[in-house]
C-alpha cells in the first residue's frame, strides 16, 4: 500500500498500514507539563535520535520525513519529537484530539515505524516540581495550580490510552529517568522482549505502569528483626532471612515458571516491553529479594531482565 500524500484526510475505519522492516523510527513524546518530557527527549538524544522540541502538528510528517531522509547522512537511529498540548482549534479540535490526528497520520507511512511514549506523574509531584521551578503552568485560564494539573491531565487522558510506552515519573530523578528511557530506548542488542523487573513499597505507592505486580508480603518480614532492619534484600543475611520462609522457593518456582510461559506469548504478539512490578511494604527487603532472585532467575533461562529497585534509598532504617 503506497502512503497517501501529506494532508489527505485518513478514513477513520481504515487501519494503518504495515511498517516496513527499515522503516524509520519516530518517537513521539507527550504527557503531563512537569512530567519530564524534555528529560526524556534528552536521553533519546543521547542514545542517538534527532530531536525536535514541539514542531507545528501540521508539519509533523514533513519533520519526520525529512529526518528520514537524511538520517544515513546525519548518522541519526531515528526521531523524537516532544508535544505539549496545543490549545483548542477553531474547527473545536482539543488539544488530545489534535495531537491523536497528527500521529495517527504519522502511523499511515508505511516507511515510518511510530512510538508515542506518554510520560505521568502524581498531582503532588507535578505541584511540587511547579512550586520549585515557579514556572507557568500551560493551562493558564484555570483558577489555581491545582485546577491545571486535572485539566491538563483530562485533555490527554484519550493519549495515554493510546501510547505504545507509558512512564510514570513520580518517583524518578531525572537521571533515573534517563537511566529508564536507555533501558527502554537504547541501541538494540537482540530482537527480544525488553523485560524490566523493578521492586516498590506499597506505603509509597502502587506503580502505575507496571504491565504485571506480584505482591511479597505475605513472605516472613525482616523488619522485625532488629538486626536486619537496617539492611536490605541485597544483603545476604536478609535474603537468606526471607529464602527460609517455607513458601518462598515454591512462589519463586511458580513466579518464575509463569514468566517463562508468558514472555514468548507477549513477544510474539509483538510487544516490545514488559514491565514487572514486586512489591512489599517498605521496598527494602522481601520485595528487593524476590526482584534479585526473579533477574536471576530468568537470565538463566536466557532472557536479560533490566533491574531497579524504586524504594531503595539509603540509609535503609524504617523500611521494611
Amino acid at each position: 500500500m503506497s502512503p497517501p500524500d501529506l494532508d489527505t484526510p485518513r478514513a477513520d475505519s481504515a487501519p494503518a498500514p504495515a511498517a516496513s522492516p527499515d522503516a524509520f523510527q519516530v518517537i513521539v513524546v507527550v504527557g503531563l507539563s512537569g512530567s519530564g518530557r524534555s528529560t526524556a527527549a534528552a536521553a533519546l538524544e543521547d542514545q542517538g535520535y534527532a530531536a525536535v522540541d514541539n514542531p507545528p502538528l501540521s508539519l509533523l510528517e514533513a519533520v519526520a520525513l525529512a529526518a528520514r531522509e537524511s538520517s544515513a547522512r546525519a548518522k541519526t537511529r531515528g526521531l523524537v519529537m516532544t508535544l505539549g498540548a496545543p490549545p483548542p482549534s477553531e474547527q473545536g479540535l482539543g488539544g488530545a484530539d489534535q495531537i491523536a490526528e497528527a500521529v495517527a497520520n504519522l502511523r499511515w507511512r508505511s516507511e515510518l515505524r511510530v512510538t508515542l511514549l506518554y510520560l505521568d506523574a502524581e498531582d503532588a509531584a507535578l505541584l511540587r516540581r511547579y512550586k520549585e521551578t515557579r514556572r507557568r503552568h500551560p493551562m493558564a485560564g484555570a483558577p489555581n495550580l491545582e485546577e491545571a494539573v486535572q485539566q491538563e491531565r483530562a485533555a490527554l487522558a484519550p493519549l495515554k490510552a493510546q501510547a505504545e510506552v507509558s512512564i510514570d515519573t513520580t518517583t524518578l530523578s531525572p537521571h533515573e529517568l534517563r537511566a529508564e528511557i536507555a533501558d527502554r530506548f537504547g541501541a538494540p542488542q537482540q530482537a527480544r522482549l525488553t523485560v524490566s523487573i523493578f521492586s516498590f513499597g506499597f506505603k509509597n505507592g502502587a506503580p502505575r505502569d507496571a504491565d504485571l505486580m506480584f505482591d511479597a508480603r505475605f513472605l516472613a518480614n525482616p523488619y522485625w528483626k532488629p538486626e536486619l532492619r537496617s539492611l536490605s534484600g541485597l544483603d545476604a543475611p536478609v535474603a537468606a532471612y526471607v529464602a527460609a520462609d517455607p513458601h518462598a522457593a515454591e512462589f519463586l518456582e511458580r513466579l518464575t515458571e509463569m514468566l517463562k510461559f508468558l514472555l514468548p506469548l507477549y513477544e510474539s504478539e509483538g510487544k516490545s516491553y514488559l514491565s514487572v512490578a514486586i512489591g512489599c511494604t517498605g521496598g527494602h527487603h522481601r520485595s528487593v529479594y524476590v526482584a534479585e532472585t526473579l533477574a536471576r532467575n530468568l537470565r538463566a533461562a536466557g532472557w536479560s531482565p533490566k533491574l531497579r529497585h524504586r524504594d531503595l534509598r539509603p540509609p535503609q532504617s524504617n523500611g521494611h
